[in-house]
């Protein structure tokens, strides 16, 4: 390491890996040509002081590692674009301190970094305190991304982030929020919000407003976001229809929630890009799907824990890239349709614990990529077809368990 102290003029550096120990040492103070800097996966330790003359930075990572001690090194390195303190120990002022053993988070010495576009800072503890967060603390970057996941319970939500109206990408999974109520103004700010995490993420404490329901006007305020993820978050009430204003989203996820009603036809018909569509362990009811039907995209339909009634959809047969069906634990009755034995990329598939009848259509082989099949807990009857295995080279579960088949497969 001593060595690359001689390089004054060099402009990139990249130790990624190398399970590097201790202190980081002085001499990274002399390379003040750096532009980009990596010290991610290894065992640094301690502060970064050695950091804060690298007047040049524009990129720096130093994530996992064990570092702690003031981020307030980094407040001179006004060229940075991109930075990553993620899964550290780092503390903001001396009064976000609690104890030694609980170092608490803020970001309040970065608000001066005025080029700062992508910051990372997970599995670090944030403090939010109201006097540095407020809205007259006004950073002055303007984010494009933001990554604050597994940083426990961080109090208010993080107010600096009113501030910002270029977001394209935000993930804040796995907090826990003691704020009465979605915070709408993040989508009327950001309309160009791409992807936004926030799945495991209470926003609202105790003694709250019991009222948890997803923006009605979402869609509408985010018309061009691709990824959606707000599982585990307690949300109630019905799933707006303005989603179907959402023509570009590909990944919905509002699993794990108590969301109740139908899954909106305007969704159905606009959400033409929808890839993965994640409704699982809801209340949701009513038939799944109408002959308004436009999801032929879909490679992922979860819809598995629900109040669903009705026949499978005839419509999913127009879906060709489907791999992954799992409507079990529904109250869907009727036959087990011959379209789903041809969907050729269907790789699992989970209807069990419904109220499905009749006759196992003959296995034609055309599934030949099936790897689980889950029909358990229906009221099936009739001969296992012997081509479902023999014709299947790659089933490794098969559960048909409690039904009235007979016969043998082998």
């Amino acid at each position: 390491m001593h060595d690359v102290s001689e390089f004054t003029n060099l402009q990139e550096l990249d130790i990624n890996g190398c399970n590097l120990k201790g202190s980081l040492p002085m001499f990274f103070s002399n390379l003040t040509s750096l532009k980009m800097l990596s010290l991610s996966y290894n065992q640094f330790s301690e502060n970064i002081s050695a950091l804060q003359s690298l007047k040049l930075l524009e990129s720096l990572d130093l994530s996992t590692n064990q570092f702690s001690g003031y981020i307030s090194a980094l407040k001179s390195l006004t060229l940075l674009e991109s930075l990553d303190l993620s899964s550290n120990q780092f503390y903001g002022n001396i009064s976000a301190l609690e104890s030694l053993t609980s170092l608490q988070y803020s970001l309040r010495p970065l608000f001066n970094l005025s080029k700062l576009k992508y910051l990372y800072a997970d599995n670090n503890t944030i403090h939010a305190d109201d006097h540095e967060m407020s809205h007259s603390s006004a950073p002055r970057f303007q984010l494009s991304s933001i990554s604050l996941s597994c940083c426990g319970s961080v109090g208010s939500f993080p107010q600096f982030l009113y501030h910002q109206s270029e977001l394209q990408d935000v993930t804040l999974s796995d907090i826990y929020f003691k704020v009465d109520r979605f915070p709408f103004w993040l989508v009327e700010n950001n309309t160009e919000l791409r992807s936004q995490y926030l799945v495991n993420s209470s926003l609202s404490g105790p003694s709250q407003v019991p009222s948890h329901n997803i923006p009605v006007r979402m869609g509408a305020h985010l018309p061009f976001l691709g990824h959606l993820n707000m599982s585990k978050n307690c949300s109630n009430g019905r799933i707006p229809s303005s989603f179907g204003d959402m023509s570009s989203l590909q990944v919905l996820d509002l699993s794990n929630n108590q969301l109740s009603g139908e899954i909106p036809e305007q969704m159905a018909m606009g959400c033409s890009s929808l890839q993965v569509l994640a409704l699982s362990n809801n209340t949701l009811q009513g038939s799944i799907f109408s002959r308004n039907f436009n999801l032929t995209s879909l490679s992922e339909l979860e819809l598995n824990g629900n109040n669903f009634t009705g026949i499978i959809p005839n419509v999913l047969a127009n879906c060709s890239d489907l791999y992954t069906l799992d409507l079990s634990n529904n109250f869907i009755f009727g036959e087990v349709l011959s379209w789903i034995w041809n969907k050729s990329r269907l790789e699992a598939l989970d209807v069990s614990r419904n109220q499905l009848f009749g006759r196992l259509p003959q296995w034609r082989g055309n599934a030949s990529n099936l790897a689980q099949v889950s029909m358990a807990d229906n009221r099936l009857k009739g001969s296992i077809p012997r081509a479902i295995c023999s014709l299947n080279l790659k089933l490794k579960l098969l559960d048909l368990s409690n039904n009235s088949l007979y016969g043998t497969t082998i």
